[in-house]
């Protein structure tokens, strides 16, 4: 079957970057819940592809992601899609211990039931309005981790005002990346934003790419950190370049 890595952005406008800038590998066992989707899809011209993309598993059924993961794939008439959760790799050397890469250690195949907002068609190739982009997947078999997995904890009610204290960050895995360097699983720090009642717009030095689609942003409240929402992608207007995250906040049940 073909592959094809789908950029899924807002716009045609993409930065020149193929990953999270400005970020560090995600070495932290608290990452662990971030994982890579590889979702069967169609292409527009109805050809089979394969399109991945970031989300975050809230326990052993349940991952966040975003909607327009999921446009024209074919989960929805029963397809099975692909969970992998993966770990970086070391090796001593001199006495010294050197990380040398990441890699898939778990793979779960498994059909999966999707829960958007109203107004949300996944049939559609019109792009999904910004406070619209956030899903709810529900698998139908249970990722099999082991008993210290960290599972993301979510925020999932209005959120606090945020600022730079509450170090929001996104964690990706861009395979995109693997085409510079081995460091695939990266966290980035937001350091100006804007929040909305539903959205956060970003021109931090930290910006997403191609490839960043539905991973996680995390913050850090009231001395916790929480997953607050998702990555939605790029918009360009006017000269001036935003990334846009969705935020969850009560608005989809994941029960």
């Amino acid at each position: 079957m073909k592959k094809l890595i789908i950029a899924l952005i807002i716009s045609a406008y993409s930065l020149n970057t193929f990953a999270l800038s400005n970020s560090v590998a995600a070495e932290d066992k608290g990452w662990e819940s971030v994982v890579l989707l590889a979702i069967p899809s169609f292409d527009t011209d109805g050809s089979q592809v394969t399109g991945y993309c970031n989300g975050t598993l809230i326990d052993a059924y349940t991952f966040i992601s975003a909607a327009h993961c999921f446009q024209r794939s074919e989960i929805p008439s029963g397809k099975k899609m692909r969970v992998e959760i993966g770990e970086y790799r070391y090796i001593i050397k001199d006495g010294v211990k050197i990380k040398i890469g990441y890699r898939a250690i778990i793979r779960h195949d498994s059909s999966v039931k999707l829960r958007t907002l109203p107004g949300v068609d996944l049939n559609s190739t019109r792009t999904i309005p910004p406070e619209l982009d956030i899903v709810v997947v529900k698998l139908d078999a249970p990722v099999a981790v082991p008993p210290e997995f960290i599972y993301a904890p979510l925020w999932n009610q209005a959120l606090p005002a945020l600022n730079t204290s509450n170090k929001v960050s996104i964690v990706s895995i861009n395979i995109m990346e693997t085409i510079s360097h081995s460091d695939t699983k990266q966290i980035a720090m937001l350091n100006k934003f804007t929040q909305g009642s539903i959205n956060i717009e970003s021109t931090s030095t930290s910006r997403v790419a191609p490839g960043d689609s539905g991973a996680p942003v995390f913050a850090t409240i009231n001395g916790k950190t929480y997953l607050i929402g998702v990555v939605k992608g790029t918009v360009s207007t006017f000269g001036s370049t935003r990334d846009i995250f969705v935020t969850l906040q009560g608005r989809l049940s994941t029960q």
